[in-house]
């Protein structure tokens, strides 16, 4: 029996890359990457069709990268070229936003007609974003229009903090939420009151029912 190579194994699964990062850092400025010195370059549609050379992958969904707050309407701008540009593979994006401000809704609603945008996340994790951000009522006010406005949020939290998550999706039955990196608990911690926190976010974040009425429009 002949046995494939990795790589003709690789060209029959077709792979959807739905967490895309890339970023330019002579049109954004992304100030996480001053404490990372092996990211604090850019990384653009050349050196990912590099990396990703030989694995099949046929579409990407692009992921904001936490530029400055000021720059989330260029960042939006810029990735929907790119998804228009049919020399990658890149299909849609989730940009960054501010739903903490009163000016998200204006923000957004500029690309509700947009088929590319799907989705908007902000990083809670930063030390400058207060613990119950999320539950803020203009907060919540927002996620509810990303609902009707058929977009998802994405919920980049700490670990101790997936049950504001919990209790934010509870007030927005039509919003999708997507919890990014497993709710971001270290593999290697030590801290059993911070993992018991965040496994039980987790288990009431699995166990929230959808919206029938939700459902019904994701299957069709």
């Amino acid at each position: 029996m002949m046995r494939l190579s990795k790589a003709e194994e690789n060209k029959k699964l077709p792979i959807i890359d739905c967490h895309q990062h890339l970023w330019d850092l002579s049109k954004f400025k992304l100030r996480w990457l001053d404490s990372a010195e092996q990211l604090n370059r850019s990384y653009l549609t050349k050196d990912y069709l590099e990396a990703s050379s030989g694995l099949n992958v046929v579409k990407t969904v692009y992921m904001e990268v936490n530029v400055d707050s000021s720059q989330h309407e260029k960042e939006a701008e810029h990735v929907i070229g790119l998804c228009q540009n049919k020399d990658n593979p890149m299909v849609a994006a989730v940009i960054g936003g501010s739903p903490q401000e009163k000016s998200f809704k204006d923000y957004i609603t500029k690309f509700a007609d947009s088929p590319y945008v799907k989705g908007v996340r902000t990083v809670l994790h930063d030390p400058d974003r207060k613990r119950g951000l999320c539950l803020e009522p203009q907060f919540v006010e927002n996620m509810k229009l990303l609902g009707k406005l058929g977009m998802s949020y994405d919920l980049c939290m700490r670990p101790g903090e997936i049950l504001d998550g919990v209790k934010l999706a509870e007030q927005c039955p039509k919003t999708r939420f997507v919890i990014d990196h497993c709710g971001n608990m270290s593999v290697t911690s030590d801290d059993k009151k911070l993992r018991k926190q965040w496994m039980k976010g987790m288990q009431e974040a699995a166990a929230l029912k959808v919206d029938a009425a939700w459902g019904e429009a994701l299957s069709e």
